[in-house]
């Protein structure tokens, strides 16, 4: 799909070249969201269960919408402020859930997971 729509943007307009020093920081940004997120998420699983791990993660849309919020001053209807207040409500039930069987170590595989999250936003 990606050749696709650059093939198709090609023809409209000449594009210019990446420099080498851009392919490096694309390479680097790609380094750093998909093996750098892959690795602190194995390594938050090894302290919570899988399904708390899913949940975090799919909190990433909620991610953005703060980062939204606080960097460009972007407003949140109250219905969004109602979905992320549910979100992590549920996700504090079953962290609860889960820390009652894994202990205090609940916490790091929680931060770590959703290190990775945030990391996964980079890509």
């Amino acid at each position: 799909m990606f050749w696709t729509v650059y093939w198709w943007e090609s023809r409209r307009k000449p594009m210019s070249p990446i420099s080498w020093s851009e392919r490096g920081k694309i390479f680097f940004l790609g380094f750093l969201g998909y093996f750098l997120s892959s690795y602190i998420d194995f390594l938050g699983l090894q302290y919570i269960s899988v399904g708390l791990e899913r949940i975090v993660l799919y909190l990433t849309p909620t991610i953005v919408l703060l980062i939204s919020y606080f960097a460009p001053n972007k407003s949140i209807s109250r219905m969004q402020w109602y979905a992320l207040v549910a979100g992590y409500l549920g996700v504090l039930v079953v962290f609860i859930q889960d820390a009652s069987s894994t202990g205090i170590h609940a916490w790091l595989g929680m931060l770590l997971v959703f290190g990775s999250a945030v990391a996964m936003l980079c890509i």
